[in-house]
């Protein structure tokens, strides 16, 4: 039997969460697991607003690694994720890196490779100090665009939304995130939170010194609807840096997602 994970946080939801993961852990590693997860998770929100049959093998091709009551268990660990992201009732949203917390205390980061996620005090504070320049770009244009190379879970940019936030903005409207990172893993875990925080984001598998790319843009949901500032301006570039021609359908309208 696998070794029993340690270090969890503290949150029911996150104790469900891992409690959830060492089942699957009877039977496969922990770092594929969540990784696993990650993906799944990610291509079916991508998948609800911008269909793509090479997302949808690939997600075939995870989901069949598991049984029938194993990929039952996926659903479960994102209801966790999304329970835990629910802002109180009342209260100015402040979020954190939940993934990228999960993934350095579950010991499954990789140290070789540089991954060392950013505590989310330390991203607030830049976000403080990020947000309190950008008040002319929004009276300018409405919105103000943050570009991060090394997206990791998103830490810095879920730094500039808790900002936004306290300082009276509203980043699902204010807010228009570009991100790239080399690890597909991290990809999926901030394509899956600036989702669920309902952000504006373009996300892309990037190696930032060299410029390579591998596969296409992740677009979060938000970023399909048009009433935030600075969709039409933005709507254009980003079709000219996918590839896309004025005869391109629109993403369809984002209804009730069906995940998993």
């Amino acid at each position: 039997m696998a070794k029993k994970i340690t270090n969890a946080p503290a949150s029911e939801h996150i104790k469900k969460f891992v409690k959830l993961l060492e089942k699957l852990r009877l039977n496969h590693n922990a770092f594929t697991a969540f990784s696993d997860f990650c993906e799944l998770a990610a291509i079916a929100i991508s998948q609800a607003v911008n269909f793509d049959d090479e997302r949808e093998e690939n997600y075939l091709r995870v989901i069949h690694k598991y049984t029938h009551d194993e990929s039952e268990i996926f659903p479960e660990m994102l209801a966790c994720i999304v329970n835990e992201m629910e802002p109180a009732e009342g209260k100015i949203p402040r979020y954190y890196d939940v993934l990228g917390e999960l993934f350095g205390e579950l010991e499954l980061t990789d140290s070789w490779k540089g991954q060392f996620f950013t505590p989310q005090v330390v991203s607030d504070m830049m976000g403080l100090m990020t947000v309190g320049e950008c008040e002319e770009a929004v009276k300018e244009k409405g919105y103000v665009s943050v570009l991060e190379p090394c997206i990791g879970g998103g830490a810095n940019v879920i730094g500039v939304v808790n900002a936004m936030f306290q300082k009276g903005y509203n980043p699902c409207k204010q807010l228009l995130v570009k991100g790239y990172d080399l690890d597909a893993r991290c990809i999926h875990m901030s394509y899956i939170q600036l989702s669920l925080m309902g952000i504006p984001a373009i996300l892309q598998q990037r190696n930032s010194l060299t410029g390579q790319t591998y596969g296409d843009f992740w677009v979060t949901p938000m970023f399909v609807f048009e009433d935030w500032a600075g969709y039409q301006e933005v709507v254009t570039i980003v079709d000219k840096l996918c590839g896309l021609d004025d005869d391109t359908p629109a993403p369809p309208k984002l209804g009730q997602l069906s995940l998993f």
